[in-house]
Order: C-alpha cells, then sequence, then structure tokens
C-alpha cells in the first residue's frame, strides 16, 4: 500500500496540513494548523480544525470515517468546490462543501490508514488485518 495522504490526494485547501494520527488514542483524521498526533489525546484543537479536501478520481476510495460528536455526520462531497471531507452538522454537499462553522474533528476506530485507504483491511491490537467485514457497510 502507498501513502493515502498522496494517493487520495487528501489536501487542507484553506490552511493548515492534512494528518492521520495512528498511533494516538484518538486517531484524528483530518486537517489541523498544529500537529494534532502530537497532542496527548491526538485530536485538533476546535481553533485549529480546517476543511478537508481530496481528488476527485479517488472519491469511490474514499470510505466513512466516524465523527466525534454524534450530532453530526460523514460526507464525502465530489461535487463540491473544492471537493470536501469531513464531519458536518448541516449538509455537508453544498457547492462550497461544509461551512467552516459546521466542522468537527473526525476520528477512526480503526487504524486510519488501513481503514481509509481500503476496507478490505482494519486495524486491531496487531495492526492492519485483512477482513473485509469491518468495512463499515462499504464493499
Amino acid at each position: 500500500m502507498g501513502n493515502p495522504i498522496v494517493d487520495l490526494g487528501l489536501s487542507c485547501p484553506k490552511a493548515g496540513r492534512f494528518y492521520i494520527c495512528d498511533d494516538q488514542p484518538t486517531r484524528f483524521v483530518g486537517c489541523c494548523t498544529i500537529n494534532p498526533c502530537t497532542t496527548h489525546d491526538g485530536l485538533c484543537p476546535d481553533e485549529d480544525i480546517q476543511p478537508a479536501s481530496f481528488s476527485p478520481d479517488a472519491y469511490d476510495q474514499i470510505l466513512a470515517q466516524e465523527c466525534l460528536d454524534p450530532g453530526f455526520l460523514w460526507y464525502t462531497c465530489r461535487d463540491s468546490s473544492p471537493p470536501f471531507l469531513g464531519c458536518c452538522s448541516q449538509m455537508g454537499c453544498e457547492a462550497s462543501g461544509c461551512p467552516f462553522n459546521n466542522i468537527i474533528k473526525t476520528i477512526d476506530n480503526y487504524c486510519s490508514y488501513c481503514y481509509c485507504y481500503c476496507c478490505y483491511y482494519y486495524c486491531n491490537q496487531q495492526g492492519c488485518i485483512d477482513d473485509a467485514t469491518h468495512c463499515g457497510g462499504h464493499n
């Protein structure tokens, strides 16, 4: 497997950098203006979260992730300009994506790298496991 940030064209169109924090208690996935992988909990502080984007060509390869707040839903919006992916408290697939003040932290229950990149892999204590039953409804 390659690097999902490169392979999926994951980017931060406004500010910050795209992070996948595999080695933290909470596995943050998304754009942040600080390195959330170095925080004590692996989260990006609310004031540092930024909108995330991806290559439209990778749309079918991006799997839903978990939102930290249950009032938010995961969106992968190929037709927004720029394309938007992340958790939003309202419809995230508007013409310009999720309004900035409605974005919240995105986390991954499995290895961010494995789960986000290919649904046939998930993470347990031993690392990435080849098992399509953990695709979160995606095949």
